[in-house]
């Protein structure tokens, strides 16, 4: 049995290692014309490649102790034992650090996201005192988009709301689509308009216009940094979008960017361009000047491989005072590596200034497999700029692994009769059979057929290369293949 590593398996001290995708700060990226090309050089807020879950994997860890390294061995911080619900949800953290405990409890609505969060202490595992909470609550439409979250801490016996709080709220025109999106913050007891996102249709009802403003007082909106978007086109839309400023965010999803036009103090001043990878995550964006082939910054991200390495190359091709040059200024370069389990090995940035290149940030995975391929251990090793040396930092071992959805730690069951594999199509029969169900390795439900008689068959000729896992619904059997 073989799974993805997941945040649900913790902690506090580990670096969270997920399956990639693209998400930015709340900014907008300089898009053509003089003083608007402004530098990523230094900005840590920037574009990154970032680090989201996965889906729920079926097989999950039961406990993990973590530990540090004090520069000569490895200091144990504290063990963590997990409860699960059947989806696969961690709905109990419970941390031990040297006799004082902590536990978090986590509810989920249908679609997996967490509704209330709920912390305590406790000295001796039988009396806890309450001491935070959070909830959500989340839009109709977009079932993973909270429209509030609300924080409390506990004092005197009740709940008091803090300043972890925040809502978005959207605004739809007759046809279901966004066109206004607010996200309020706390200022002091209240919450008050931050940043707006405003849309406007065209008559084929897809989104045209686009700005990004923001306030300090709550009613006066400016447009940031003078910047808007026109004459959009899309390579495809559902007009839910639910950006804040960066339109970078709009290359993954249901809407995907194609081109805009700039303007910049209400004049045209650029054009926002992306092309799209056949087949597989990737882009190209291009920022330009008026005149389409006058490039000031490219975007360009790659898929490395089938187990999801990825690779964010920034290229600026403008001066300090904002002219366009022929040759890079600057290029950042992310690259995020997978093993051949869909973990994340090796994180690093590169910078390259005036032609010279130099590794500025890096973090190194170390893992121990099982031998069903679940994680038994796993070492993080942080880069040091000044000695160019990798030092370790974080190790996690894992405890034995279970099926969350029967709650056993075997990964076959006896009352599995039989599998055959006749080419592209898997065969199962079992009493009790239910259906076969297929997932890859990030526990992402890939295709799933039913059973006649206790018999089910699913074809696996549409899977790309990388390691399934089927599952034999209604037994606690499972099947490992590895497609090429």
């Amino acid at each position: 049995m073989s799974t993805h590593f997941n945040d649900n398996y913790r902690p506090s001290i580990m670096k969270k290692i997920y399956v990639l995708t693209l998400c930015c700060a709340v900014a907008l990226s300089a898009s053509a014309g003089g003083q608007r090309f402004k530098s990523a050089r230094g900005h840590k807020d920037t574009k990154r490649i970032a680090l989201r879950e996965a889906g729920a994997p079926v097989w999950r860890p039961v406990s993990q102790t973590d530990y540090m390294h004090d520069g000569d061995d490895w200091m144990e911080m504290g063990t963590v034992s997990f409860k699960y619900d059947q989806r696969g949800n961690r709905t109990e953290e419970l941390v031990d650090e040297e006799g004082f405990l902590s536990r978090t409890v986590t509810t989920y609505d249908e679609f997996n996201y967490p509704l209330t969060v709920v912390q305590a202490d406790s000295e001796d595992g039988e009396d806890w005192t309450n001491t935070a909470k959070t909830t959500y609550v989340y839009d109709t439409r977009l079932h993973g988009f909270f429209t509030e979250r609300a924080g409390y801490d506990w004092a005197n016996g009740d709940w008091v709301r803090n300043y972890r709080c925040e809502a978005n709220t959207i605004t739809r025109n007759d046809t279901g689509n966004i066109t206004e999106l607010v996200k309020s913050l706390p200022l002091g007891d209240e919450l008050q308009p931050a940043f707006r996102s405003a849309w406007s249709y065209g008559a084929d009802g897809q989104a045209s216009e686009y700005g990004y403003y923001v306030t300090e007082n709550g009613i006066d909106w400016q447009l940031y940094d003078d910047i808007s978007y026109k004459d959009i086109e899309w390579e495809t839309t559902d007009g839910q979008m639910t950006v804040f400023g960066d339109l970078l965010e709009l290359t993954e999803g249901a809407n995907l960017l194609k081109s805009a036009v700039v303007y910049y103090q209400g004049e045209p001043d650029g054009h926002y361009l992306v092309d799209y990878t056949d087949g597989l995550p990737g882009f190209l964006i291009k920022e330009t000047t008026n005149d389409i082939n006058e490039v000031g910054r490219t975007v360009l991200m790659e898929t490395l491989d089938a187990h999801g390495s990825m690779r964010l190359t920034t290229t600026e091709y403008f001066d300090e005072e904002g002219n366009i040059l022929t040759e890079p200024t600057y290029i950042n370069v992310q690259e995020a590596l997978m093993d051949e389990h869909d973990n994340l090995v090796e994180y690093s940035e590169r910078e390259t200034i005036d032609g010279m290149e130099e590794l500025i940030a890096s973090t190194r995975y170390l893992y121990t497999y099982d031998a069903d391929g679940n994680p038994s251990e796993v070492i993080s090793k942080e880069y040091d700029y000044e000695t160019g040396e990798y030092f370790p930092m974080e190790r996690t071992v894992f405890g034995e692994y279970i099926d969350v959805t029967t709650g056993i730690n075997d990964a076959k069951s006896d009352t599995l009769t039989d599998w055959t594999l006749d080419g592209d199509i898997l065969t199962a029969s079992a009493e009790g059979l239910t259906g076969l169900s297929v997932f890859n390795l990030q526990g992402v439900c890939m295709t799933r057929e039913g059973a006649d008689a206790f018999t089910a068959s699913v074809s696996l000729s549409g899977l790309m290369p990388g390691v399934y896992i089927i599952r034999a619904d209604g037994t606690g059997s499972t099947y490992k293949t590895v497609r090429h």
